[in-house]
Protein backbone atom coordinates (compact mmCIF):
# COMPACT_ATOMS: atom_id res chain seq x y z
CA UNK A 1 0.00 0.00 0.00
CA UNK A 2 2.94 2.69 0.94
CA UNK A 3 4.34 1.68 -2.92
CA UNK A 4 0.29 3.24 -4.11
CA UNK A 5 1.04 6.37 -1.94
CA UNK A 6 4.75 6.78 -3.50
CA UNK A 7 3.86 5.90 -7.01
CA UNK A 8 0.73 8.95 -6.72
CA UNK A 9 3.36 11.50 -5.47
CA UNK A 10 6.26 10.63 -7.12
CA UNK A 11 4.88 9.93 -10.39
CA UNK A 12 1.07 11.10 -10.86
CA UNK A 13 1.08 14.17 -9.44
CA UNK A 14 4.12 15.74 -11.33
CA UNK A 15 2.36 14.71 -14.52
CA UNK A 16 -0.59 16.59 -13.60
CA UNK A 17 1.40 19.38 -12.04
CA UNK A 18 3.47 19.37 -15.97
CA UNK A 19 -0.17 18.41 -18.38
CA UNK A 20 -2.79 20.42 -16.19
CA UNK A 21 -3.87 21.74 -19.33
CA UNK A 22 -5.12 18.66 -20.66
CA UNK A 23 -4.64 15.85 -18.06
CA UNK A 24 -7.72 14.04 -17.35
CA UNK A 25 -8.38 11.70 -14.69
CA UNK A 26 -9.56 8.86 -16.65
CA UNK A 27 -5.86 8.99 -18.53
CA UNK A 28 -4.10 9.80 -15.19
CA UNK A 29 -5.61 6.45 -13.97
CA UNK A 30 -4.76 4.49 -17.38
CA UNK A 31 -1.35 5.63 -17.56
CA UNK A 32 -0.13 4.23 -14.01
CA UNK A 33 -3.05 1.24 -14.09
CA UNK A 34 -5.42 2.62 -11.76
CA UNK A 35 -9.19 2.53 -11.61
CA UNK A 36 -10.13 6.16 -11.87
CA UNK A 37 -12.42 6.22 -8.45
CA UNK A 38 -9.49 4.93 -6.64
CA UNK A 39 -6.84 6.92 -7.83
CA UNK A 40 -9.11 10.41 -7.20
CA UNK A 41 -9.43 8.59 -3.57
CA UNK A 42 -5.93 8.10 -3.12
CA UNK A 43 -5.01 11.68 -4.70
CA UNK A 44 -7.64 12.90 -1.68
CA UNK A 45 -6.09 10.69 0.96
CA UNK A 46 -2.61 12.50 0.13
CA UNK A 47 -2.91 15.61 -0.39
CA UNK A 48 -6.42 16.87 0.82
CA UNK A 49 -7.19 17.67 -2.34
CA UNK A 50 -9.63 16.28 -5.49
CA UNK A 51 -8.40 16.18 -8.86
CA UNK A 52 -10.17 19.01 -9.79
CA UNK A 53 -9.01 21.06 -7.09
CA UNK A 54 -5.60 20.38 -7.73
CA UNK A 55 -5.73 20.87 -11.74
CA UNK A 56 -7.09 24.09 -10.70
CA UNK A 57 -4.65 25.18 -8.18
CA UNK A 58 -1.80 24.37 -11.01
CA UNK A 59 -4.26 26.27 -13.20
CA UNK A 60 -4.68 29.52 -11.15
CA UNK A 61 -1.39 29.59 -9.96
CA UNK A 62 0.29 29.40 -13.80
CA UNK A 63 -2.44 32.32 -14.68
CA UNK A 64 -1.47 34.64 -11.53
CA UNK A 65 2.25 34.03 -11.92
CA UNK A 66 1.34 35.15 -15.72
CA UNK A 67 -0.64 38.27 -14.81
CA UNK A 68 2.42 38.95 -12.56
CA UNK A 69 4.84 38.94 -14.90
CA UNK A 70 3.86 39.62 -18.63
CA UNK A 71 1.92 41.39 -20.96
CA UNK A 72 -0.20 38.97 -21.97
CA UNK A 73 -3.95 39.87 -22.24
CA UNK A 74 -6.32 37.88 -19.74
CA UNK A 75 -7.67 36.30 -22.77
CA UNK A 76 -4.17 34.89 -23.72
CA UNK A 77 -3.74 33.63 -19.87
CA UNK A 78 -6.65 31.70 -20.48
CA UNK A 79 -5.52 30.46 -23.23
CA UNK A 80 -2.49 28.94 -22.13
CA UNK A 81 -3.52 27.46 -19.00
CA UNK A 82 -6.42 25.86 -20.73
CA UNK A 83 -9.43 27.38 -19.84
CA UNK A 84 -12.09 28.54 -22.03
CA UNK A 85 -15.16 29.83 -19.97
CA UNK A 86 -14.24 33.59 -18.95
CA UNK A 87 -17.06 33.51 -16.76
CA UNK A 88 -15.68 30.24 -14.38
CA UNK A 89 -12.01 31.73 -15.13
CA UNK A 90 -12.96 35.31 -13.48
CA UNK A 91 -15.06 33.83 -10.84
CA UNK A 92 -12.38 30.95 -9.61
CA UNK A 93 -9.77 33.22 -9.68
CA UNK A 94 -11.47 35.68 -7.54
CA UNK A 95 -12.37 32.85 -5.23
CA UNK A 96 -8.66 31.70 -4.68
CA UNK A 97 -6.83 35.29 -4.92
CA UNK A 98 -9.73 37.49 -3.36
CA UNK A 99 -9.24 39.89 -6.26
CA UNK A 100 -9.97 40.11 -9.98
CA UNK A 101 -7.26 39.19 -12.61
CA UNK A 102 -7.02 42.75 -12.92
CA UNK A 103 -6.38 43.97 -10.02
CA UNK A 104 -4.27 40.88 -9.28
CA UNK A 105 -2.11 42.46 -12.43
CA UNK A 106 -2.01 46.06 -10.76
CA UNK A 107 -1.01 44.97 -7.28
CA UNK A 108 1.62 42.45 -8.47
CA UNK A 109 2.88 45.36 -10.65
CA UNK A 110 3.08 47.58 -7.44
CA UNK A 111 4.85 45.12 -5.57
CA UNK A 112 7.54 44.74 -8.21
CA UNK A 113 8.45 48.09 -7.86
Amino acid sequence: RSYLVTGVQTCALPILEKNYKTCTLTQLAEKFGYNPNYLSAQLKHITGCSFVELKNSQQFSEAAFLLANTECAISEIMEKIGCSNRTFFYRKFEQIYGMTPREYRVQARKLQE
